[in-house]
């Protein structure tokens, strides 16, 4: 994904009289994860202004654990507490304090780096012969396509435009080793694969005497 995304968005919606005296503050509002990694948020309580009317320990927990996983919490003002997030899966999912049924605190979005592959019609070809490339991707949802000439990362040469589909056309106008490589990207996952081809010369028919 580029590493694909984890967005933490912080969305303080009080509900309750003992939420609304004090308010969950984390370190970041945007934190990237993979699958497969483990992040540790810290929150701190932050006082809202209004009449307290005590705390109680807080314990924050994920709405779609098939996503990702969320533990910990904060067990006295004063304390920073420690949130852990385990990416398992891609997709959305939202930490919530435990006794807030609905009251979304952090917003997580999981991204997976997916190895694409390029299937060539031809590997070897003439100057001026067109060869066909097709990125192969397994994903379901909305997929995006960045084909450029020469080794992965060297984005001085596109083809196509910023809607490149699935499915391009190469034709190489010099003889030599050539590389063409993609970029595929869905909303949760990301990868890059690199196709070598092999340029010839039209080959010179023989003079007749």
């Amino acid at each position: 994904m580029r590493r694909y995304a984890i967005a933490v968005l912080a969305s303080l919606v009080v509900t309750s009289a003992a939420q609304a005296n004090w308010y969950p503050q984390f370190n970041s509002n945007w934190v990237t994860m993979q699958v497969g990694e483990t992040q540790t948020l810290l929150v701190t309580p932050k006082w809202s202004g209004i009449t307290d009317y005590g705390f109680s320990p807080w314990t924050f927990v994920s709405d779609d654990p098939s996503v990702a996983v969320v533990t910990g919490g904060v067990g006295a003002l004063g304390a920073t507490g420690e949130v852990k997030v385990i990416a398992v899966a891609p997709g959305n999912a939202r930490v919530r304090w435990m006794t807030a049924t609905g009251l979304a605190l952090v917003e997580i979005m999981v991204g997976e780096h997916t190895p694409p592959r390029i299937a060539a019609s031809a590997t070897r070809t003439m100057i001026g012969k067109a060869v066909t490339l097709t990125a192969l991707y397994p994903t379901t949802s909305y997929a995006g396509f960045t084909w450029c000439e020469g080794r992965i990362g060297d984005t001085s040469r596109r083809i196509g435009d910023l809607y490149a589909t699935r499915e391009i056309t190469y034709t190489p106008t010099e003889a030599g080793t050539h590389y063409v490589w993609v970029a595929v990207s869905t909303p949760y996952t990301f990868g890059v694969a690199e196709q070598e081809i092999d340029v010839l010369h039209p080959r010179r028919r023989a003079a007749r005497h």
